[in-house]
This record gives C-alpha cells, structure tokens and sequence, in this order.
C-alpha cells in the first residue's frame, strides 16, 4: 500500500463526480504505462448501476463497447472482481436460489437486491409467513456480522435487546444450519466471494479469522477508482484494500460523500472511506444540480449529525424552490407528467400509497429501477391496443405486454379471446426473431379471434382491462407519447440515489418501525438525516414536500 498514491475525491449531491472520475480516467489513458490500453484502469462502484453508466461514457469517449469493459476489464463492482477471481462456478451462488434456502432452513423466503450472481448492494431477505421472518433474520444478521467483521452472537444479542422477536440462540441455530448445508453442497452466498478474497473466515460466537486469500488480483491495473466509497463495510473496504496491491497498481482514487451513507443496515460505515492513507484529498466546489434553496435545506438536514462539516459547496446558477403541499393526493395533482418528475417515499409501503392514488388520477409513471423511458406492462400493454385501434402496427414485445393484460375469453374455442395456445407461441416465435412487427391484420385470425379483433377495431378492449377505462381517460388527457414514455418515475428514496429530476415529489411518511428504530439507535437516527438529505438532493428546481394526514406522528424530521 505504501507505494501506490492514493487520494480522495469528496462530492455532494450534484457535483459531477462521474464526470471527475472519467476526466481523471481519460488523462490517464495518455499515460505510457496505460498506452490508451483500457484493459489497464479499473473502475469499481458499489452498485452495477453507477458501474454501467461509467462503463457507457467511457466506451463512448474511448471508443469501445461498454459491455466489453465489463466482460473483459474491470469495470466491475468488487463482488464481481471477487466473483472473477476466486473462480465461482455457475449455479454455486445460492443467496437468489430461494428454493435452495427453503430446504436449507425451512422456511419461505424473499428478497431484494440484485438477481446477477456477482452480487451488489446488501441484499435483505424477508420471510413470506410469519413463521419465516425467524430465518430471515438470521440471514440478514450473518451478512451483517460478516459485513461489519464481528461476531454474529453479539450482533444477536444487541437486536434482541429490543427487539423481542429475536433470540440469539434461534439466530445461532439457524445460522449453523445454513452454513452446514453450504459445506455439504460447496455453496457459498455474495459475503462468501468477498471474504474468501479478502482473507478472512467468520466464527459466529467469536467473530473474524484470518486465513489465505484465495484468487489473484488484477496484475496488469495501473489505476483504480473506486465510485461511491462511502458505501463500503469493513469488509468490502478489506477487499478493496487488497485489490489495490497488484503489482502494476500506481495510483488510486476513492470517491463518494460521506453524507450519502444509505446501507448502514447492511454494515456501510463511511470512516472506512475517509480512512485510506491519501495523500490529496479534494472537495468537489459546486452542485451543477441542486440551485440554492434545495441545497440550503439539504444541508440543514446534515447539521444535527456529530460528525458534519461544511464543505463550502455552492448550488448551481439555476433557481430552486422548496413548498409545502399537506396532503399528498393533493400534491399528485400537481403532476403534470409531461415533465421529468421523481416521486419518492421512505419505504415501499409508504409508495404503494402515492402509486395508488397516481393510478386513480391518471398520473402515468415508471419505476425507477425500469429501462431508461420504459412504461410499466400495464402501460405498454394499453398502448399496444390503443395503437392498434387506431390501425397502427406494434412491436411484437408490445403485443406480449398487451396478452398480458386481455382475458382470454370463455372455455369453448369460439368464445375465446385468444385461441389456445396463441400466447406462448407467439412469444416464441418473437423470441426467435421470426415476429417483429405486427399489425390488427396480422393478428387476426392466427393469433386473436374474430371477435377480439372487433372489439378492439370498435374501442371497446378498455371494458376488458382492469383500468382499462381509466387509462383511456387518461391517454385523451395527456396523449400517447406522454403514456407510452412516462417521464414521472417513482420509487424509494435507496432506489433512487444517484438519480435526478426537475421536480421531485417528496412524501415524508416514515411509519412506525423506522421511528422505534430511530427512538432506539442514535445510529440509525443520523441515517435518518443522511436519507433525507439524499431525498432532498435529488431535485434540480422545485421541490414538492407532502405529506400523509393519517400519519401525523411519523414523519421526516425536515428542517423547512
């Protein structure tokens, strides 16, 4: 470590850090030791997210495919550089086998977190039935332990203090039953890769062991950056520490905001960030984002925190403003979807709410982790019959989206929608290519009856729809391009960090088991500050702030 030259880049919301990283990457290319070889810089994020954007702008400006610097080089999360290294067999990754963990454990499991099996974010399993939630614990108790490098008995133990349905031997149990079924199939989860790179096992009662580190590192990497740093556990900063010794490795860079920590539940500790020995640090000057009094009000919800410092950043040139709508149904009516407008809530019970009452009110929109302009089936699948009411032809996987959507009619052939058997061949031969586009002609007959193809010729699919109607109502308001396209995306606040809009509608509901949680952790109360501050940050004008009147008691704590 001592002879590669590290330095740090500190960038609030806004500020342009993917924009610093390339700049610094693109100087680099330059260099005689690179020889504008791009095999030989690394670019390493926390989530796959801010890897592929980095990988899609530095393709462009080098001149080679993005998916190529993520196959073949390094632009990869640390997951995947452990995943590479150690040499992880196809299928051998059980934390997504959700069957294999209901063997394993007995229980009936879901998640969320990523579906690759290189692995991102901290995953976190819930149980199904109530019965399940014991296993689910447990697992999300492990990664925790092993995240933060400590014992698994005294993470347990500090739950069950004041969480009654936790009991540490129950933990313990489950846990030494998952790890045996592991060893007796040569399982291993995301946490494995990266502690079997990184040089560590875990006991559960005493915590880390030292062992060999398996894998080779990236030898031939002259510079690495590492995005959003702030996100790293101890554990992952152990596997970054190690990456870096490679033995062309010269420089590094580290670069995040220790005030966007978000995964603190998963072990995310910004101290691990701000710890490297570097030997230049610099503080991104201006947000290109956020104008004055979004940035102002962001800040204000750092300043209670023990650890905050003023990092002198100056808003952009453009205009902002913050208001106050009280009821949220009245704050959707505010929307006009023909604007780029963020929708953003605390937790995903708290957005089924806004989503709810956008449906109600016409209000089409997308959710956030969807392609980039990409409408929800429902959406797609109404245009799709829109479209071809008015005798449009359509893309065949918009006909998919619309069969989704369609009964398929009574049980004897004559009376069926969709002839038996239709759905999957059609879908079939789309996925083979031998369907591209389609047309009502072409439908007819082969793929849909007589009658369907009527119905929708005469306007009458809505009736066929749940919220067809509504939909239809909508599309005469806003046109089709605004409901084909949705430019409103919603989500939660951690789904949607790293992402912007003009105009962000901003519920501050919490609920009841985020205010225990904050009542109970003085921890988890400063995370509370940082989601808000990240919440806040996501707008570049006007910020929309609301709220639900039923939940009076549990709000953010905003300082407006």
């Amino acid at each position: 470590m001592s002879e590669v030259i590290c330095a740090r880049l500190v960038g609030g919301a806004g500020t342009g850090k993917t924009a610093a990283a390339l700049e610094i990457l693109e100087k680099a290319m330059d260099r005689p030791e690179v020889g504008r070889n791009p095999f030989a810089l690394g670019f390493s994020s926390f989530t796959r997210a801010a890897r592929s954007e980095a990988a899609e702008r530095a393709g462009l400006a080098w001149g080679i495919a993005p998916s190529e610097l993520m196959r073949d080089g390094w632009f990869r999360t640390a997951h995947s550089i452990a995943h590479r290294a150690i040499g992880v067999r196809k299928g051998q990754v059980c934390d997504n086998d959700l069957e294999w963990l209901a063997k394993a454990l007995d229980a009936d499991l879901s998640y969320t977190g990523d579906e690759d099996e290189d692995g991102e974010e901290f995953k976190t399993y819930r149980g199904k039935r109530l019965e399940d939630e014991s296993a689910a614990a447990a697992l999300n108790l492990w990664a925790y332990a092993r995240n933060t490098m400590s014992s698994l008995k005294d993470c347990a133990d500090a739950v069950a203090n004041f969480n009654p349905l936790i009991c540490t031997d129950d933990v313990m149990s489950k846990i030494a039953r998952y790890e045996s079924a592991k060893r007796l199939e040569d399982r291993l989860d995301f946490t494995d890769m990266l502690c079997r790179f990184s040089g560590v096992a875990f006991d559960p009662i005493h915590g880390p062991v030292e062992r060999r580190p398996e894998g080779d590192v990236p030898h031939d990497v002259v510079g690495w950056i590492f995005d959003e740093a702030q996100d790293a556990s101890a554990l992952l900063d152990r596997a970054c520490r190690r990456i870096v010794t490679g033995d062309a490795v010269r420089w590094v860079w580290l670069m995040g905001d220790p005030f966007q920590v978000l995964f603190s539940f998963g072990g995310a500790d910004s101290r691990h960030f701000m710890s490297w020995p570097v030997k230049h640090q610099k503080v991104m000057p201006r947000s290109y984002r956020c104008g004055a009094e979004v940035l102002a009000l962001g800040e204000r919800c750092l300043k209670p925190l023990p650890d905050y410092w003023d990092r002198g950043i100056a808003p952009a040139d453009h205009e902002s403003s913050v208001v106050e709508v009280d009821e949220y149904v009245d704050a959707i009516g505010e929307i006009d979807p023909r604007r780029e407008t963020l929708v953003l809530a605390r937790t995903n019970w708290q957005l089924k709410a806004m989503t709810t009452a956008m449906d109600e009110a016409g209000v089409p929109y997308r959710k956030v982790k969807s392609p980039q302009h990409g409408p929800r089936n429902f959406d797609r699948g109404c245009a799709a019959l829109y479209s071809l009411q008015q005798d449009r032809s359509i893309h065949a996987d918009d006909w998919i989206a619309a069969m989704d959507l369609l009964p398929a009619g009574g049980t004897s052939r004559a009376d069926r929608y969709i002839p038996w058997g239709a759905k999957v061949a059609f879908e079939q031969a789309a996925k083979n290519g031998e369907i591209d586009v389609v047309s009502r002609g072409r439908l007819r007959g082969k793929w849909i009856s007589e009658n369907l193809t009527c119905i929708i010729e005469q306007g009458g699919w809505p009736s066929l729809v749940k919220g067809g109607q509504r939909w239809m109502r909508a599309v005469e308001r806003w046109g089709l391009e605004v409901m084909a396209a949705p430019k409103v995306r919603v989500g939660t606040i951690h789904a949607t960090k790293g992402q912007e809009a003009d105009e962000v509608v901003l519920l501050t509901t919490t609920g009841q088991k985020v205010a225990k949680a904050s009542e109970d952790s003085h921890a988890q109360w400063c995370e509370e500050r940082r989601i808000e501050y990240v919440a806040v940050t996501r707008t570049r004008r006007r910020l929309i702030i609301t709220h639900d009147p039923r939940q009076q008691k549990y709000r953010m704590e905003l300082p407006l």
